[in-house]
């Protein structure tokens, strides 16, 4: 995945939960970590664009630990109950009605999927149903920083022009120079 659609799903993700995660759990992905352990244990070099973002959004990034499948587990569990629970049954839906599954239709079906199925059932790390424990963990997000605006620069047409004499000679010249000094 390239850094700016990694940038683009957080900022999306942030925008539809209405704030900012303190902190953000990631695989070991090039587009996170450049180096693990880069300052001492536990201090990573990240990839300088996501943790200047982190920084603007307020978050702090985390990794998980290789080899230990109790926090890699958790983000790859997520993903295998999304595609068994909501998009087999999707495509197998709406496959013989001839409708193809874009983003557009993933979604709208994805969100009620979200409200009716996946937050509604009691999770069985968390012994709760996740729309409940949404209520407690909104209370620690924190808020979305203001957007960014943006704005057009206009060149002032009072500005003057000066000719400039390139900076590079021929060769030719250089090489009179150097041997003429010799």
């Amino acid at each position: 995945m390239r850094y700016d659609t990694l940038e683009a799903c957080h900022r999306n993700a942030f925008s539809f939960f209405g704030g900012v995660p303190q902190e953000v759990l990631y695989d070991n992905m090039k587009t996170v970590v450049l180096q693990r352990d880069a300052y001492q244990t536990g201090q990573h070099r990240f990839h300088p664009s996501l943790w200047q973002f982190g920084k603007e959004m307020g978050f702090s990034p985390r990794l998980c630990r290789p080899f230990r499948a109790q926090t890699k587990g958790k983000v790859e569990r997520m993903v295998q109950y999304a595609r068994n629970s909501f998009y087999i049954p999707l495509m197998t839906r709406l496959r013989p009605m001839g409708i193809t599954v874009d983003v557009e239709t993933a979604n709208r079906y994805g969100l009620r999927w979200l409200y009716d199925v996946a937050n509604q059932r009691k999770h069985e790390t968390i012994q709760t149903r996740p729309c409940d424990r949404w209520v407690e963990e909104q209370q620690s997000m924190l808020a979305l920083p203001p957007e960014k605006k943006q704005y057009d620069v206009q060149v002032d047409e009072s500005l003057m022009t000066f000719d400039r004499q390139p900076l590079h000679h021929p060769l030719s010249i250089y090489d009179t120079f150097c041997r003429g000094a010799a």
